[in-house]
């Protein structure tokens, strides 16, 4: 059958795009940019998804706006040297984008119970794959 089923999944499958210093790593998506809200009483922290590129460049975009700030706030805790040091030391972020498919085995792999995408909640496993 070669690669037909394959690249027919593929051309066919769902993108999400999520913002991160690296592609995922499992359990834990460290990386990951992530959502944060009250859910069933309690706090949640949820990896944030986004349905489309341009919405994910948009959260890179304010992320990127609002860290000349926090530098600036750092910097009069820690001093410019450490801040200097620690901003040389930390990875840049970027946009990844996951397939469905994909996006579900990492999933499985992971602690992860909630995702935002377009910051709506959703219930891993849930119906996310629909959306």
């Amino acid at each position: 059958m070669g690669l037909g089923p394959l690249l027919w999944r593929t051309m066919t499958e769902r993108s999400y795009w999520y913002v991160a210093s690296a592609p995922l790593s499992v359990p834990g998506w460290p990386e990951v940019a992530s959502y944060e809200t009250e859910l069933g009483g309690g706090r949640v922290v949820a990896p944030m998804l986004f349905s489309t590129r341009e919405k994910a460049e948009a959260q890179l975009r304010w992320i990127a706006e609002g860290e000349a700030e926090a530098y600036l706030r750092a910097v009069e805790e820690f001093g410019e040297e450490d801040m200097n040091e620690a901003l040389d030391n930390t990875p840049e972020q970027g946009v990844f984008d996951i397939g469905t498919w994909l996006l579900g085995e990492q999933l499985k792999d992971s602690y992860v119970e909630y995702v935002a995408v377009d910051d709506q909640m959703r219930l891993w496993p849930g119906n996310w794959r629909r959306s």
